[in-house]
């Protein structure tokens, strides 16, 4: 008798993930170990993530990039200094400093970028 697996995202072994991930198995064990890595199922004594999941971990870690000012405005298409006229007034683009940088949230940007398109005029 045959079984059909009728789920189209399957179950990743933790090589598979950590391959997804473009990480070492190590790595994704620590992370598991210290609960910041993405969610993952046990099965038994075996470890397994979906699909689904490493997708989601993907897209977090990247909502969490730090940008300098230079490439967010090569990524907006515009100026430095148009970058800088948005960090002043009541709806200031977030920025942070880190040491003599100054360095924005990718997330945050996206947001700001979403309010920009929202209120016209600015």
């Amino acid at each position: 008798m045959t079984i059909k697996n009728n789920n189209p995202m399957p179950l990743l072994t933790p090589r598979e993930a950590a391959r997804e991930l473009r990480t070492t198995v190590g790595n994704l064990t620590q992370l598991r170990y210290q609960g910041r890595g993405p969610s993952y199922l046990k099965l038994g004594k075996e470890v397994r993530y979906d699909r689904r999941e490493i997708d989601r971990y993907l897209r977090a870690k990247d909502d969490r990039t730090m940008l300098t000012l230079d490439d967010l405005a090569t990524w907006w298409g515009v100026s430095v200094e148009k970058i800088h006229s948005l960090r002043s007034g009541d709806n200031a683009l977030p920025t942070h400093k880190h040491g003599r940088r100054v360095m924005v949230n990718r997330g945050q940007a996206q947001e700001f970028m979403q309010s920009l398109i929202r209120t016209p005029g600015r």
